[in-house]
């Protein structure tokens, strides 16, 4: 039956069988009634078994529709999954029920007579009326059922020989069209209410999932808003962390967390203003504290273990500071150093401060499974007696403590004037030495190294000085600056070559060696060799003629850098010679290690020669011997010293009895008019 719908009518099919199935029940009960009513009234006239069989099909038709209408609007069933099936369905059980009136009509015409006659009119047209509401749905419907209850009927009553019934057909044909024409009208109006119900059910489907959208995109909000909320707070705490870090970082030493320099100068300009603020009475000094040997530590252990041990002299000083907060200001300076800021009323207990400090850091400490025992050393200055100035007063704490490392034993922390003085003088000297080989301040002079055994001079010592303007300076006062800087690197340099250019005539003509001092930071330098090849090179000097000395203290802190390096100038012919014999504490396992041809015993040993100095004399001889060196002996000053030496068994020295040194210059007079030495011990030495 889908050729009854339209094509603008299906988008509704489903609500409009719906709407048939509801209106279906009411409809074939007052059919069947109607119908079993009008078959009643033909038993009289018609034959009663052809009434029983329409009687038996229109109530097995109504019967079948009842059926299915009963089960179609059941609760779950769903008209919007077969439509076109449910109104086929439909429209074949009101199709079949017009049939059978239209049969039963016609076919029982003849028998009745005009008020039978008028009476089926009056039920056809009543069913007529009530189909145009109970199937108002489908037009279509209407005008097929419609046309099957009056149209067959109306038609065959034009033909029956009853006078005046075909006015009542006439009148029935009239009313069909009529029907028809309210049938249209009525239909318009429920497909429209339809179509508005269906508009309404997909507003309603469309706000609701609108709804639902919205819902969930409030509870997905809620859930970001949460989220958010949740990063947010996680992004602030990453944030204060970061900022803790950045302030850590700049605040605080990474390794030992204590105040860095920065923050250390302005607390301590803080501390000094608030304290000094609310007592004028309060004294503070700064306290500059230096680790001992700790190069050596970082040298022989590695510098992981040197971080502890600072880490460990950090946290024993940290505890004294909180043992007297808030008048202690603590910080890392640098390297191995501390300062401490403590406020005080007298040099007294800035006294007992140090000696706490230097008892405690002095405890052994475990690093990698090695007992460590550090010393420090100390200086101090005090605010206001030496200077206002943080900077000032951290300066001056730093001289007393250099003054105080350079000691024998540590002497008196606190800061004095004379330090000033010295450090002026320094200053002074590095200033000058700058510019010295420039303006031509700097020259060489050579001290003769002699032989007794063989009454021969075997060699000469080239020995810097410094005349800078009117002033002879000293080099046991310069040196010291200048290898504190890398001044001694292109100072020791020029002496090498300017050396080599001197002496060469002479050394080649008297068979001697020259021997030129080497400073630590010299050797150190990567290219240090090959500035000596270089120099040996542009002089034209020959290399078995050169000796270079070098300090008995450097091979204890560079042992394993200056054997190498040493082996690789004694490849060239350079003779070595291990300077200041003695001083240094070195053992036979350590001049073992490092080749060398001579060894060079300082003048402390010979100025009163105790017997503790006569017992390392010898011993030193015995060694130089033993390893195929030979052994000279420095600062000889008189005939006393020099035949205590011979009778030793000493036969090369150098000093002032022999010859004191001289420029270049002045050389080849002194070789000339020197006398062979005396080869005995009792023999009156004169030169």
């Amino acid at each position: 039956m889908h050729w009854m719908l339209a094509k603008d009518e299906k988008a509704t099919l489903a609500e409009r069988v719906k709407l048939l199935y509801w209106n279906a029940t009411t409809g074939v009960v007052i059919t069947l009634a109607a119908f079993f009513g009008v078959c009643i009234m033909q038993l009289d006239n018609a034959p009663n078994y052809l009434v029983a069989i329409y009687m038996f099909l229109m109530g097995l038709i109504c019967a079948v529709r009842l059926v299915d209408a009963r089960r179609k609007l059941a609760s779950d069933y769903d008209f919007s999954q077969t439509p076109d099936q449910d109104f086929a369905t439909f429209s074949a059980g009101v199709l079949a029920t017009g049939l059978v009136w239209a049969s039963f009509s016609v076919t029982f015409m003849q028998h009745a007579s005009l008020i039978e006659l008028s009476f089926n009119a009056i039920i056809l047209a009543a069913l007529t009326g009530g189909a145009l509401s109970v199937l108002g749905a489908v037009q279509k419907l209407v005008f097929s059922y419609t046309s099957l209850l009056l149209v067959p009927y109306c038609v065959a009553g034009f033909f029956v020989d009853i006078e005046n019934f075909a006015i009542i057909s006439m009148l029935g044909l009239g009313y069909w069209l009529v029907s028809i024409k309210a049938s249209f009208i009525n239909s318009q109006f429920i497909q429209n209410t339809l179509e508005i119900a269906d508009q309404n059910t997909k507003l309603l489907s469309q706000l609701t999932q609108e709804k639902t959208s919205l819902s969930e995109s409030n509870k997905a909000l809620s859930e970001a808003r949460s989220s958010l909320h949740a990063y947010t707070h996680q992004l602030e705490q990453k944030v204060q962390e970061r900022t803790d870090d950045i302030m850590r970082l700049s605040n605080l030493d990474s390794l030992t967390n204590l105040y860095n320099r920065k923050v250390l100068q302005y607390k301590i300009e803080q501390a000094l203003a608030y304290r000094i603020g609310i007592d004028k009475h309060t004294k503070a000094s700064i306290l500059f504290i230096d680790l001992n040997g700790f190069k050596e530590i970082n040298d022989q252990m590695g510098h992981y273990e040197g971080d502890q041990v600072l880490q460990n002299i950090a946290e024993r000083l940290n505890a004294i500071r909180q043992a007297f907060t808030p008048h202690i200001t603590l910080g890392r300076w640098g390297g191995d150093e501390f300062v401490m800021l403590a406020m005080h009323r007298s040099e007294d207990n800035v006294s007992s401060l140090v000696e706490m400090i230097q008892h405690d850091i002095s405890k052994p400490l475990m690093v990698a499974g090695v007992s460590l025992s550090v010393e420090c050393s100390i200086g101090v200055s005090c605010y206001p007696d030496h200077a206002q100035s943080v900077n000032k007063l951290i300066q001056y704490a730093d001289m007393a403590m250099y003054e105080n490392k350079r000691a024998i034993k540590n002497t008196d922390p606190i800061f004095r004037e004379h330090l000033l003085h010295k450090h002026e003088r320094q200053r002074f000297i590095k200033i000058g030495l700058n510019q010295a080989i420039e303006k031509r301040e700097l020259h060489l002079a050579y001290q003769p190294i002699v032989d007794t055994q063989n009454s021969a001079t075997c060699g000469i010592e080239a020995l810097l000085r410094w005349q800078h303007a009117d002033e002879l300076i000293s080099p046991a006062e310069f040196i010291p600056v200048a290898e504190k800087s890398e001044l001694i690197v292109k100072i020791g340099l020029w002496v090498l070559k300017r050396a080599c250019e001197e002496s060469l005539q002479l050394c080649k003509q008297n068979k001697l060696y020259l021997s030129v001092n080497i400073s630590a930071m010299q050797l150190k330098q990567a290219d240090f060799i090959d500035d000596v090849r270089k120099v040996l090179a542009q002089t034209q000097f020959p290399a078995q003629s050169l000796q270079l000395e070098i300090t008995e203290s450097l091979i204890l802190e560079e042992k394993d850098t200056v054997a190498e390096v040493i082996s690789t100038l004694r490849q060239t012919g350079i003779r070595i010679a291990i300077d200041d014999f003695g001083t240094g504490y070195s053992s036979l396992k350590q001049l073992q290690d490092v080749p060398f041809d001579a060894i060079k015993i300082d003048r402390s040993f010979i100025i009163n020669m105790t017997e503790k100095d006569i017992a390392i004399l010898t011993a030193a001889d015995f060694i130089a011997r033993q390893l195929n060196a030979a052994t000279i002996v420095e600062g000889v000053e008189s005939i006393e010293q020099l035949n205590s030496l011979r009778s030793l068994g000493f036969k090369q020295y150098q000093g002032y009895y022999f010859a004191r040194p001289m420029p270049a210059d002045a050389l080849p007079a002194w070789f000339e008019t020197q006398l062979n030495l005396p080869k005995t011990a009792n023999e009156k030495v004169d030169v």
